[in-house]
């Protein structure tokens, strides 16, 4: 999923990168799945998980980018949990039902 995403910044004119490095609020380094770029800033960014991680929500808040998009395909209920680790309502969550992936 990780390059179907990067390979759709192309049809925006835009350069899809996967494993984007970011320094997390912690001072801790990780990587963000996948960030599209115009030139060489940063335009959205993507997560994509199957169970619900607090640091995935953290890594897309520390990017300043205007759009932030955390792809979720687990069997919880990830809408309550992005909008406590989210108050400020910067994430755009997809939900994905995990069956389409069995």
């Amino acid at each position: 999923m990780q390059r179907e995403i990067a390979h759709l910044a192309t049809r925006y004119k835009g350069r899809g990168t996967i494993e984007y490095p970011v320094t997390r609020y912690d001072g801790r380094r990780g990587l963000i799945d996948v960030v599209w770029l115009s030139g060489s800033n940063p335009v959205a960014a993507f997560e994509i998980d199957a169970c619900l991680r607090k640091k995935s929500v953290q890594k897309l808040l520390t990017l300043d980018v205007p759009m932030r998009f955390w792809i979720y395909f687990g069997p919880k209920d990830a809408t309550a949990f992005v909008c406590s680790a989210d108050p400020q309502r910067c994430i755009h969550l997809v939900l994905l039902n995990a069956a389409v992936f069995v």
